[in-house]
């Protein structure tokens, strides 16, 4: 398991500069990448298959790498520099218990039904690139 948790922070640390340069260049565009990891870890980590969980573990540090550097420039470009402090600190208590609400849904659906636990867990990531792009729609239009 240390093994395994190193790869995915190794995972986490590329991912994490490689979407941090894509940013750089094609701005949020590149968030959409977050949603999509995330629905495809929980396909690929609740499964029997040891090379396949292992697989998904590494997509979790890849998406993990994109939450802790490119989300977080995000906020960075959204809020006025006087204000950041105050985002930085919301944007972690919003990410905390989101966490927090999210972990509990996991545990409970695991125990019902792992089908089920993708199901949903796909579902709020397909309803996540919805707002994404209806929240990008909408900065056009201001």
């Amino acid at each position: 398991m240390p093994v395994l948790y190193a790869a995915a922070m190794a995972v986490d640390a590329v991912a994490a500069l490689a979407t941090g340069w894509l940013y750089d260049r094609v701005g949020p565009r590149v968030l959409v990448a977050l949603p999509v990891l995330t629905a495809a870890v929980a396909a690929l980590a609740f499964t029997d298959t040891v090379v396949i969980a292992v697989g998904g573990s590494l997509v979790w540090g890849a998406a993990m790498g994109i939450q802790e550097s490119t989300l977080r420039a995000t906020v960075a470009d959204l809020v006025p520099s006087g204000r950041r402090a105050t985002a930085y600190g919301l944007f972690a208590g919003v990410v905390g218990a989101a966490s927090l609400a999210g972990g509990a849904l996991t545990g409970g659906l695991y125990g019902y039904s792992v089908p089920v636990l993708i199901t949903v867990v796909v579902a709020i990531q397909v309803l996540a690139v919805v707002l994404l792009a209806v929240t990008r729609v909408a900065r056009r239009w201001r």
